[in-house]
């Protein structure tokens, strides 16, 4: 993106600049009077090379596609964490809960065992200790088997954020790749070269280096000049 520095369009001599160095020695704030080394006699100006990783990062379409990615893995994590939530809660988070059930279905095995037992007149028997391991066993199995249901059910949730999680990542990607062949192709984003300006013959008449290109005028560090138009390359005379 080339720089543009419009002058005067004067066709009388310009008015020298009264500035920073004005009414001080041709070398009052440049060469041996001021003690600081002489500008070198171009500099390269104008020319632009595009930040695309910039333009990318403002590019209102690719930001778009971007920002719904984010939210669509926002909703899908608390979809997930909803998920797992009443899965644990259902597991162990109540008296209606899983475990809650199965250890009231221990308890009244064990008292339906006894009462057996006794009737029977086999509370001091062998019987007693064998039927304790099976209702034992029974609820061992049962909370084994829903923990393994918990498991299951908490690994789906996850495969489910995980799943629109990288659909949202290569949608992402190709959309970072469809905007910046865009941006790349587009005529205002066209890298352009920089060009050489010289430094004119008076330049310490406005108190600093003053080069010239192309009927432009620039400081030193490549910037459009706005003060008053110096002299020409090749112009000879004084004031």
């Amino acid at each position: 993106m080339a720089f543009n520095a419009t002058g005067y369009g004067r066709t009388t001599p310009p008015v020298p600049w009264h500035g920073p160095g004005f009414g001080l020695p041709r070398a009052g704030l440049w060469g041996a009077a001021g003690g600081s080394t002489s500008p070198g006699g171009s500099i390269t100006v104008g020319g632009y090379t595009p930040n695309y990783q910039d333009l990318l990062n403002n590019d209102p379409g690719y930001q778009a596609t971007h920002q719904a990615g984010i939210n669509s893995i926002a909703r899908a994590a608390s979809a997930r964490d909803a998920a797992i939530k009443a899965l644990q809660y259902g597991y162990n988070g109540s008296e209606l809960s899983t475990l809650s059930g199965l250890r009231r279905q221990q308890d009244q095995d064990s008292l339906s065992s006894l009462h057996s037992l006794a009737a029977r007149g086999a509370l001091h028997s062998g019987e007693k200790p064998w039927e304790a391991e099976q209702i034992q066993h029974n609820f061992d199995q049962g909370n084994y088997n829903a923990q393994q249901t918990l498991e299951q059910g908490i690994q789906n949730a996850l495969n489910a954020y995980l799943g629109i999680s990288d659909q949202v990542t290569s949608q992402d990607a190709q959309a970072g790749v469809d905007a910046s062949q865009r941006l790349a192709n587009d005529p205002l984003y066209q890298p352009t070269q920089g060009q050489s300006a010289t430094l004119v013959p008076d330049w310490q008449t406005y108190g600093q280096p003053i080069y010239s290109a192309g009927g432009k005028y620039y400081t030193q560090d490549g910037k459009p000049w706005t003060g008053p138009q110096p002299h020409s390359p090749g112009y000879g005379g004084g004031w």
